[in-house]
């Protein structure tokens, strides 16, 4: 038997190194990195950039030299740019929550937010909220690759992202 053609897909969403790119504002932006970094990659950030700052509700903000996958991050870029990474594809995550507010990041592909997941089951107590320079905050239905999201939680859990 012939594979098919979601065999083929299946096999290539699962093993294939991939490479997004994303233009990026001036000025702060809300950022997450939507692959699994292998050894050979590299995120290629624009000249002038500054610290990377997550947010945790009971330290604050915390400036970090390091991305990691699930977390979401501020980061000021100095002109309009272009990010450029590769790795593996990021389908699914579960992300470590605190009470309160929390910053988290996304996946490779758009999710919708109704198919978003919690342990324990309901904490999420506010919407997903994204950031655009000048326009500021808004209620985002779909979480996007690259983007960071502020979300309130009645109680530490985790988040499953899939």
């Amino acid at each position: 038997m012939l594979p098919s053609v979601w065999d083929a897909v299946d096999s290539l969403l699962n093993s294939s190194v991939i490479t997004l790119s994303e233009n990026t504002n001036t000025g702060w932006n809300l950022f997450s990195f939507p692959v699994d970094l292998n050894n050979e990659s590299a995120i290629q950030f624009p000249v002038g950039t500054s610290s990377l700052m997550r947010f945790d509700c009971n330290t604050g903000y915390i400036i970090e030299d390091t991305l990691t996958s699930g977390k979401g991050y501020w980061v000021k870029f100095p002109s309009e740019g272009r990010i450029t990474i590769s790795g593996t594809l990021r389908t699914e995550d579960t992300i470590d929550v605190n009470w309160d507010w929390n910053l988290i990041g996304s996946l490779t592909q758009k999710i919708d937010v109704d198919s978003v997941l919690t342990l324990p089951a309901g904490i999420i107590s506010s919407p997903f909220f994204g950031y655009v320079l000048g326009k500021g905050y808004y209620v985002t239905d779909t979480l996007r690759p690259f983007q960071a999201y502020w979300v309130k939680v009645s109680e530490a859990g985790k988040i499953l992202l899939q």
